[in-house]
Parts: structure tokens; sequence; C-alpha cells
């Protein structure tokens, strides 16, 4: 098996996946894959092919083992916990979380809102490792509320949680150190590192050297760890085999300068480089470079060569054995992958004569190998990620990562001295995100791809692997040209499906109190939305309060939507209203879509940010169209209509587009916040206003949507868009109450998620909802 251990990661990775998540398709890849190298080493297929089925039976037996085991000890009525805090705690504005190891074992995610800004000073001292008496309610935690969004939910339980866990109250002087514990002793290290950070450095470098020294990116400014990522020069933040290379190479120099033989000296390494990975952070990059590193060491220890490929298979088998979930982590995914390419790839790089022509292949062969992940996960990836890589691999490894250490241990020792340094550092830092935050907001400083099918990324993946089956075996240029015509057709299936998909569709994203409705027609002949959510904020906050990163419905929940649907242009932004919670997140499409038309509701535009927003987006050349009773338009068999405004009316709500839609035969009412005087004159203006599917005014208040409104249109399905346990407890109960005495199915963002009606030019095709109903 010399040289061919990756065939059992293989192996290992099809039966975590069927002991976890069942079946899934794309698994025939990997059987593929399996199948053939049996073939081309048939001579000893019997041997290796049962050994693949033990390896096979091993991990689908540890995988069900521990999917099967990953349950609560506890229920929602438990109140009363003690445990010891076992993640260091993070402090964002009036927001604690720390993970909480209780006795049982079980971890708790711990999120504690702070009363006052003397409170918020004494819980600094809290330290990983504390043991503390905790009361408080436990809460599932919440799954994914939108299409293509981040589950939290799921995030959790990979990490074997199951809770989220809200202290009333947490009485530092009740917390104590427990006894002694090497991990918890790192843990703090790392803690007390990371503080010194925080207090010590200028705010324009403190981020990159926390996640370049202790892989913490808690302190990064939000638009630069924004365009590291976009850029697609992210890795070059996580701690990897270059910062192990680095340390390790110079303790081992400086070890043997002192006089230690290199027997003691690989010893002590092996001893400091699992402390290492803990102080790191011990994120996937950090386990996969120390694991390996280990290795190295332990081979040339024992004096017996390890084939590279062997090497990394054997880190990665057993980390899969240890830690399972670790499979579905994006970081394991893409650290794991990148690594095992360029082993494959070394022939290639060796090649190449010069340090220039050698960086080139490596950063190429990475971003092709990553390309696939990336998109999946982002949807999008910059044209300017590889001569970027270019320009930052040298930049950050040979200055940027040896000053940060170099500054920071003289920083310790002398302050005084640290500081000049830091000075000469923290403008170069600064300078560096400077102009990568300009590059990322260029326009189309990335192409958008949307979500790949997960057919489409396994086989990227396999052309990618084919290719290099090609150049090693020097293949000719027709089948070049072939691989190369497959790869393109792909690509433009992928590109142009949306075109020829007969189906089009109204999603009501869940975007917390406020609306936003998105409207696709049949083979994406128009694209619309109607509002873009808000989040509306009360009184101006104490300065202890503010987040580093605030939540954005428009950056967070809009824009992820529509890249992910690789939406690039909005042909129509129907904006009802002026309310925050309604246009507040345009503002984060301005530079990312493409928008042709703004449809706003005719009258005065009295706020300052609706102004604001109307003059940026005029600026980029959309096309202001102020709307109101009588107008309307027609694609591709869907008709819209304007029935109100009039511009004469009594508040902003009343002033709301009221639209009036046949979408595949299904008549749709979109009322923004329209209310009672607004439903009234509807009924006397409309007498037969027939009505299929309503959007229910103001978000279920009681104010909207009353008997006799409801009794003139007679909807048979209503939709509500509310926050969770909003302030305004909508929607009111005798609203729902209007709606169930008339038998009318209720779908609500609050309790549904993001609510999607498929339909097709011969009507309704089906309905789902991000959150599945039991």
């Amino acid at each position: 098996m010399t040289g061919r251990w990756h065939i059992v990661v293989l192996a290992a990775i099809i039966s975590i996946v069927i002991a976890t998540k069942e079946f899934q398709v794309w698994l025939l890849f990997l059987i593929a894959f399996l199948s053939y190298d049996l073939m081309v080493h048939r001579r000893r297929i019997r041997i290796d092919g049962l050994f693949l089925v033990l390896c096979l039976l091993l991990f689908f037996s540890s995988s069900s083992y521990v999917h099967k085991n990953n349950v609560t000890n506890y229920s929602s009525e438990q109140t009363s916990f003690i445990g010891t805090i076992s993640s260091i705690p993070q402090i964002n504005g009036d927001r604690l979380s720390f993970q909480f190891k209780t006795v049982t074992g079980e971890k708790l995610q711990t999120n504690y809102l702070i009363k006052s800004e003397q409170e918020q000073l004494q819980l600094k001292a809290l330290t990983v490792g504390m043991k503390c008496p905790l009361q408080g309610k436990l809460r599932k935690p919440s799954p994914s509320t939108n299409f293509y969004a981040f589950d939290y939910q799921e995030f959790l339980f990979y990490q074997k949680i199951h809770w989220t866990f809200h202290p009333e109250t947490i009485e530092v002087s009740k917390c104590h150190s427990p006894s002694f514990s090497v991990r918890y002793a790192l843990q703090t290290i790392r803690q007390h590192g990371i503080q010194y950070i925080s207090d010590q450095y200028p705010d324009g470098s403190k981020g990159i050297v926390t996640a370049l020294l202790f892989g913490d990116r808690a302190s990064m400014e939000e638009d630069v760890l924004e365009a590291y990522q976009r850029l697609g020069v992210i890795h070059l933040l996580a701690v990897s085999g270059l910062h192990v290379g680095l340390i390790f190479s110079a303790l081992f120099f400086l070890l043997i300068r002192f006089g230690l033989t290199r027997e003691r000296t690989i010893d002590l390494l092996l001893v400091l480089l699992p402390m290492y990975m803990v102080v790191a952070g011990g994120a996937p990059s950090v386990i996969r470079a120390v694991c390996m590193t280990v290795v190295i060491l332990v081979s040339l220890r024992i004096k017996k060569k390890l084939h590279p490929l062997d090497g990394i298979s054997f880190v990665c088998l057993l980390y899969l054995l240890l830690s399972p979930y670790s499979l579905y982590q994006l970081g394991f995914q893409l650290s794991f992958l990148i690594s095992f390419t360029l082993i494959v790839s070394s022939e290639l790089v060796s090649k190449q004569s010069h340090y220039l022509q050698q960086l080139v292949t490596v950063t190429t062969i990475s971003q092709l190998a990553s390309f696939p992940i990336i998109v999946f996960h982002f949807y999008e990836i910059s044209w300017l990620s590889l001569p970027l890589n270019i320009v930052f691999i040298p930049f950050i490894s040979l200055l940027v990562l040896p000053a940060v250490f170099l500054t920071y241990c003289i920083h310790l020792i002398s302050p005084f001295f640290g500081n000049s340094l830091l000075e000469v550092l923290n403008g170069i830092i600064v300078y560096s995100h400077a102009s990568l935050t300009f590059l990322n907001n260029l326009p189309f400083s990335s192409i958008l791809f949307g979500q790949f099918d997960i057919w489409v990324a396994f086989s990227i993946i396999f052309i990618c692997f084919v290719a290099f089956l090609f150049y090693e075996r020097k293949f000719s240029l027709k089948r070049w040209a072939i691989l190369m015509g497959v790869l393109t057709s792909l690509m433009f299936i992928h590109f142009l499906s949306p075109y020829f998909k007969g189906q089009g569709e109204v999603t009501m994203l869940d975007v917390g109190q406020g609306d936003s409705i998105f409207i696709e027609l049949p083979h994406r002949k128009a694209v619309y939305l109607i509002d873009s959510g808000g989040l509306v904020s009360f009184g101006r906050e104490e300065e202890w309060k503010r987040r580093s990163r605030e939540f954005d419905v428009g950056k967070h929940i809009v824009v992820p939507f529509l890249k992910a649907k690789g939406i690039r242009t909005i042909d129509k932004l129907i904006l009802t209203h002026g309310h925050y919670d309604h246009i507040g997140g345009a503002e984060a499409l301005l530079d990312q879509v493409n928008i042709d038309e703004i449809v706003y509701a005719y009258g005065p535009v009295e706020g300052d940010f609706e102004r604001y927003l109307l003059t940026e987006f005029q600026q980029r050349g959309t096309t202001i169209q102020f709307a109101k009773e009588g107008m309307g338009w027609s694609m591709a068999g869907s008709d819209f209509r304007v029935l109100s405004p009039q511009g004469s009316e009594d508040s902003l709500n009343n002033r709301s587009i009221v639209l009036y839609s046949t979408l595949g035969g299904v008549k749709w009412l979109f009322t923004g916040d329209l209310e009672e005087s607004g439903e009234a004159r509807l009924i006397r203006d409309f007498v037969d206003l027939d009505v299929d599917i309503l959007k229910a005014g103001h978000h279920g208040s009681r104010t909207s949507s009353t008997p006799p409104f409801i009794d003139h249109i007679q909807p048979k399905i209503v939709l509500i868009s509310a926050g969770r346990n909003n302030r305004f407890q909508h929607p009111h109960e005798e609203v729902i109450e209007t709606f169930n005495e008339r038998n009318i199915p209720i779908y609500r963002t609050d309790e549904h998620g993001a609510i999607r009606y498929v339909f097709s030019k011969k009507g309704l095709l089906h309905i789902e909802t991000a959150i599945k109903q039991k």
C-alpha cells in the first residue's frame, strides 16, 4: 500500500457520510475513483479490496457509534448547572459567549447579555478553565431559517452541542480556577496572549497579529476580513504549515546550536508541537500541520522514510477516526484537499527552476483544487485571487509573519523597543489592508457563479484529477483540448441552467421584523425584489454596548441569498415605503448587485436615509420610478398592477406600494405595511379583487388584515413576515383568529423561516419552507 493510503482516506469518507448522513449520490464519484485505483493495481485487488472493506467497516462502526451517542442528557426544564468554562470567553459589546462544559461532560453554548458597563469589566476576569455554578434557560439552537444560509444548529451539533444556554446572571466571585490542567493552562496562555495584543497593539494591526499568532480572527475589522475572504487570500490568516515550519525550524536550529543532539532536539519538539497546537487555536489547518510535522520528525527519529502521500493520509485517517464530524468543516476540507493536491503535483512544482515559477505553479494548483469548494460555500471567486496570492504569499510569509513573531517577543521583553518596531509594522499592515479593501470594493472584482450543485463540484474535482493524470502521462494536446472543452461546457451548463428552467419562484425571506420578497420569473426573464428588510435600532446605544460586528439584514441575509441564486442583476427593486425595516437592507446591495430600476412609493421623500439611498442608487445609474395607482407592467406572461398609493395618504404605512400580480395563473397581493384605512379604500375602489395568496400587511399587526378586507379579497393562503419574539408581538392574536376562523392557511417567517412558492405557466407547483415542519 506504499503511496496508496489515500484510497483508504476515500473509503473512510464514504463510511463517515453513510454513517452520519445516509447514502449520498455524490459518493458515486468516490466509489468510481476507488474502483479505478483497484483496477489499475489489479494484481493486488484481492488483498487491497479486503483491506478496504475492513477499513470501511472500521470507520462506519466508529462513526455510527459517535453519531448514535451524539445526544443530549438535558431537557429544557433544567435550569441549574455546575461546570467549567471550556473555551475562551469572548466579550463583544454587551454580549458574552463561551462554551460551558457541565459535570456530565456535555457542552452548552453559553450566551449572556451584559447588564452594565461595570459588569462588563468584572466579567473580563473570567478565564478558560474556571469552574462556575450557573442558572438560566436552555434553548434549542436555531436551524437555518433561510435557503442557502448558514445552519447554526447543525454547526453546533457537529461540535456535540445541543443547547444554547442563557444565564440569568454570572457572578465572577463564585467562579474559581480548578486544579492544574495542561490543556486549560495552555488555553489560558492563549487567552492572556490575545488580551495582551488587544491592550497593547494599534487597532490597525492587532487583528492580523492575533490571527497569525493565536489563530483568532475576532479582532479583525469586518471589511478587512471580508476583503481577505472575497479576494481568495483568507488562507494566509490561518495558522498552518507555514507557521509551524517557521517556528519549529528556528527552534530546531537554535537547540542544535545550544549543543543538544539531533535525537534530543527531535524528542523535545515532539513534546512542544501538541502544546503549540492548543495555543494556536486547534483549527483543522493547525492540527494537520502539527500532525504532519510529528509524522516527519518520527520518521526521522526512527530513520524510516515515509511516502509524503502516505504521511498526509495517516494524519487524515487519525483525525477522522477521532473526530468524524470534522469532515463537514470547511477548514478541514480545504486544508487536506490542497495538501493532497500539492503532494501529488510535487513533481510538477520541482521541475520549475526559478522561485517565482514555483510560486506561480503552487498558487495555481492550490486555486484549482480549492475552486469547487470555495464556490460551493461562498458562490463566487475573485479573478484577482491568483495575482494577489503571488504577491501576498511572499509578503506575508517572508515579511509580515517573521516581523509579527519578532515584534511580539521583543514587546514582551521591552515594550519601549517593541512599540518602535510596532509603528513600522503597523504602517505596513495598514497600507496593505487599505490596498485589499480598495481592490475588494472595485466593481466586478469577483466572478459570481451561484451555488454549485454537488455533482458540478465533484465533476470539477474529477476533471482536475484527470488533468494531473494527463500531465504525468504526457498526453497529447488533443486530449487536453477535450478536457478543457468538458470543463468549459460544464461551466456554461451551470451558468445557463436558470435560463432554461420553466419554473419561477416567489420567496419570502426571513429577515426578522421586516419584509423582503424575491420574485424570479420562469427562464429568468426577470428578477424582482420587493423590499430588502432592515434591522431597526431604538435609541442610541451606549459606547460599551456597541459590538465590533453588527448584524445587517441586507449584508448577511439578502445579499448571500442573491449570490447563492447567481443573481447578478435585479430588474426592479420595489421599495414599498420608507420605513427602515423595508429599505434598510438595500444599502448592502449598492456595490454587490446591479439594480436596473427602483420602484418607489409616490409621494414626498422625507427621511434622510430615504434620500441618501435613492441618491446613491441614482449615482450608480439606477433608474428611479415613483409608482402610484394605475401603473403596471407585464413580463413573460406575468402581470403586475399598482393599486396604491395615490400620493396623498395620511401616513407612510398607508403610502405603501400595493402590488397585485398574476404569476403562473395565481393571483398575489403584496401590501407592504398597508393599514385599515388603506384597506378600506381598496374595498371601495376595487370591487372584484380576487386574491389567491395575500402577503399580510404590517407584519400581522391588528391595524391591518381587518375582517372586512379579508372577507372582500377571500385569500386562499396568507403570508406573514415577522421577527421571532419581536417587541411588537406581531402577528397579533386577533389577526391570527381572523384567518383561522376563515380556515385560511398561514405561513409565518417566525415559525417557518423563509417560504418558497415554485410556479410554472400551469400554476403553483409546490410550497416549501426553510424550517422543516415536524
